[in-house]
């Protein structure tokens, strides 16, 4: 039973990934913004970011950034292309084939995670390129990319659900808007102690506690 769970898994991924090649223009868009953005911020900041914040290295402290962005873009296409099958009467015909139920959303989850791993290892030499660097070497490197893979099956379960509960595209795609405000809710662009300190401290400071001569109350 468990093989039988795999090998359909497998053929249901593999055939997730045949639908990404024939359509190479979506990963195209799903690497270039978080480059876009990812050279706008660097260029922006970058000169600045060692008196502002302290960070002399914000290549590399953009790196983290660039890469949920285009895991959270390639993840949100498992529920389009759910919907699609759905609408288009394929799901029902995998329904009535002998593979297990389960695979019929692993396989193209697992065909997400495949693909952000790749969008990360080309998000990754770009960054090396760029000058980022690396601290923790190669093993670094692989725990990124699985790391990515799995923040990327996570998310892209998300989509799946509200496919599999709304069969709309519209709501299936909406999935992805939640990602933006996280993460500009985030430390993503400076340091956390520098959201936490002057101006933009988010924390009231509490008045001390003084009594007021002649007064019995505290105030």
């Amino acid at each position: 039973m468990t093989g039988r769970l795999f090998s359909d898994t497998y053929y249901l991924m593999l055939r997730s990934l045949r639908e990404t090649m024939r359509q190479p223009a979506v990963e195209i868009t799903n690497i270039f913004i978080p480059m876009f953005f990812f050279a706008v911020t660097v260029g922006a900041i970058g000169n600045v970011a060692g008196r502002a914040f302290g960070i002399t290295n914000y290549t590399g402290f953009q790196m983290p950034v660039a890469i949920l962005q285009a895991v959270a873009g390639g993840a949100g296409s498992s529920g389009l292309g759910m919907v699609t099958d759905i609408e288009r009467g394929y799901f029902d015909k995998l329904l009535l084939t002998p593979a297990a139920r389960v695979s019929l959303v692993l396989g193209r989850l697992a065909a997400d995670g495949v693909r952000v791993m790749v969008l990360c290892i080309l998000i990754l030499s770009a960054g090396l390129i760029s000058g980022s660097g690396m601290e923790s070497g190669p093993l670094g490197l692989v725990a990124i990319v699985l790391m990515a893979g799995l923040f990327g099956l996570g998310y892209a379960g998300i989509g799946m659900t509200i496919a599999l509960r709304t069969g709309s595209a519209q709501a299936a795609q909406a999935g992805f808007l939640v990602f933006f405000p996280l993460l500009f809710l985030s430390p993503a662009f400076a340091p956390k102690e520098v959201l936490a300190a002057g101006w933009s401290s988010w924390r009231r400071s509490t008045p001390s506690r003084t009594s007021c001569r002649g007064c019995a109350t505290w105030c």
